[in-house]
């Protein structure tokens, strides 16, 4: 599902947890969640978070140059809180 900008930076702003998706060099998925996130702008749409050079997710994001935020449903919020 795609939003308006305006609604993402709402979601964001009032969500407790973000969904990083990354695909490594062999396109196998990695997710990370990320409970600290500060929307910068939403014209257009800029988010800013910390990623550890150490971590998966900095590696597939050199590497590929792309990402995927998911924004998670109230549904969905307790399997990726923990």
């Amino acid at each position: 599902m795609f939003l308006d900008p305006k609604q993402s930076r709402e979601l964001i702003q009032t969500s407790p947890v973000i969904v990083l998706t990354t695909l490594n060099k062999e396109e196998k998925p990695n997710v990370a969640t990320f409970a600290w996130v500060v929307s910068l702008s939403s014209e257009p749409t800029m988010l800013a978070m910390m990623v550890g050079k150490e971590r998966y997710t900095f590696e597939n994001i050199k590497t590929s140059q792309e990402f995927v935020v998911n924004i998670p449903s109230v549904d969905v919020l307790k399997k990726v809180y923990f």
